[in-house]
């Protein structure tokens, strides 16, 4: 039975989790690599200007919120973890083990001097799924989170001595499947829309593309692909979607231009 099938029907496993093991099954199966069709869904959803600002706005929207709090429980802080994780999906699209592994002393650099020094999230070839190096500069906003996460949530959340950004109960780093988790729920609970971390990075590369219909190689580059076709076979549905709505918009200039002449 497909694995996928066996989790849903046996396991009841998360949509999350049942998320990554299709993934994980048509990295390791031959053929071509397609978008879902749940993560088209969102790009359609999120196509929309006012969805979109809504997402890039939930970051700031929850820190702002507890920011008025008194007093800070561990669940707030978690909250905060959790849209912190999302605010560097935004700036820096890695896949969720990335994210979650983050580590203060090793992938968080300085880059440049004075007042042009910038945070830089750096991750080495042989911790990246495709053995490709990947460095992202952090937005200044994303950098103001982050330094206020450190200084007031983040040591809520350190049971044991660690340098993990996102620290897990046991120790380390938090695992990648409860990160994951943790952003869908956040994003369904403030948005109504369940965007997985998987997701971001789609989204990521679609709003590249919205505004540069031919940076394929851009968001190889960003996204971490070693083969153009990865990134040109993933986001095929957008050529499809921006074809019709060209063909839409020509098809009624046509019509107008016959009415016109009728008249």
């Amino acid at each position: 039975m497909h694995v996928t099938a066996t989790a849903r029907q046996w396991v009841k496993a998360e949509p999350d989790l049942l998320e990554e093991l299709s993934a994980l099954q048509r990295r390791f199966a031959p053929g071509r690599v397609e978008m879902a069709a749940s993560t088209r869904a969102i790009l359609r959803e999120v196509r929309d200007p006012d969805v979109l600002a809504r997402v890039a706005r939930l970051p700031v929207q929850v820190f702002e919120r507890l920011e008025r709090l008194d007093r800070i429980k561990q669940t707030d802080a978690v909250t905060v973890q959790v849209a912190l994780a999302v605010a560097l999906l935004f700036c820096a699209p890695v896949r969720i083990g990335n994210l979650a592994s983050i580590d203060l002393d090793r992938h968080l650099v300085e880059v440049g001097v004075g007042k042009s020094r910038r945070q830089h999230l750096r991750f080495p070839a042989q911790e990246v799924k495709n053995t490709v190096p990947l460095e992202f500069p952090l937005w200044e906003e994303t950098e103001r989170l982050l330094a206020r996460y450190l200084t007031r949530y983040r040591p809520l959340l350190v049971g044991k001595r660690t340098t993990a950004l996102f620290p897990g109960r046991a120790g380390g780093s938090k695992h990648p499947v409860a990160l994951a988790n943790q952003i869908a729920r956040l994003c369904e609970r403030e948005l109504g829309l369940r965007i997985t971390p998987h997701k971001f990075r789609a989204i990521a590369g679609a709003i590249y593309l919205w505004h540069n219909p031919t940076g394929h190689e851009v968001v190889r580059i960003m996204l971490g692909h070693k083969d153009i076709k990865t990134t040109l076979n993933f986001y095929a549905p957008l050529e499809s979607d921006r074809a019709l709505m060209l063909y839409d918009g020509a098809f009624a200039a046509l019509r107008a231009g016959m009415k016109e002449a009728a008249e």
